[in-house]
């Protein structure tokens, strides 16, 4: 991965990607960047490498956080110096995807409140798109209904500004978006099936979805849901791309 390099114009197009840990590293994501042209920097919030405050040399940002200690102050996500950063970029309209945990940050800081689930999410939910913003750019080409990966503890009450784009039984918060260009998505759409096999690895064997599954349940099931799934997230990549 590449070193953040700071330059004081943007001479070609490049996205920020932000994330927690080498297991939640945006793979589809970054098959798309190589395959569009687009350049990349990276930043790895478990190395505590200080994020670059000229966001302007960026015509993308994607945050991936999974970190299921949120909200309490151990979490990265707690860092000063990330809340600043994606204020910056809300208020120069800089394209925005933010993935699990920083989804959730995305919506505090447009003044929701953060809260616990009353059952933890993870596992395959199946989700569908609300007609009313079918005609979303980040959806183009996007079936209705598809199964997608969670791996979640929070929820949030409804930010002020914001289009719900997407919603599962258990959150009608699935994909969400505040202005024009930033958006909120609480499952994972850019991961290859083996980081998700690591997540499930290191799940307790007593852990149940809010569905009830067992951990063995989803594990027989990921195989099969995520050749279904892996075309929805590399088009959602791409449409995300497109708009940069």
């Amino acid at each position: 991965m590449s070193d953040i390099q700071l330059v004081s114009a943007r001479t070609a197009k490049k996205v920020l990607i932000i994330h927690c840990c080498q297991a939640d590293f945006p793979e589809v994501l970054v098959d798309t960047c190589i395959t569009s042209g687009i350049q990349y920097d990276t930043c790895l919030l478990s190395e505590h490498k200080k994020l670059p405050i000229d966001v302007s040399v960026y015509c993308g940002v994607f945050l991936s956080v999974l970190d299921e200690k949120y909200p309490f102050p151990a979490s990265p996500i707690h860092r000063p110096d990330i809340r600043q950063f994606l204020n910056t970029t809300l208020h120069m309209n800089i394209p925005l995807i933010t993935i699990g945990i920083g989804a959730l940050l995305l919506a505090e800081i447009a003044g929701s409140t953060i809260r616990r689930s009353p059952a933890p999410e993870f596992g395959w939910h199946e989700m569908h798109l609300y007609p009313a913003q079918q005609k979303d750019p980040c959806l183009r080409n996007i079936p209705n209904h598809f199964y997608a990966f969670i791996w979640n503890h929070c929820t949030f009450n409804t930010p002020e500004n914001t289009a719900f784009l997407a919603g599962s039984e258990s959150n009608p918060y699935q994909i969400f978006r505040i202005g024009t260009k930033n958006y909120g998505f609480l499952f994972h759409c850019a991961l290859q099936q083996k980081q998700i096999d690591t997540f499930l690895l290191h799940m307790k064997p007593s852990s149940r979805s809010c569905f009830n599954e067992t951990i063995t349940e989803i594990q027989t099931t990921t195989p099969v849901l995520f050749n279904q799934t892996f075309e929805v997230c590399q088009q959602l990549c791409n449409n995300w791309i497109t708009m940069l």
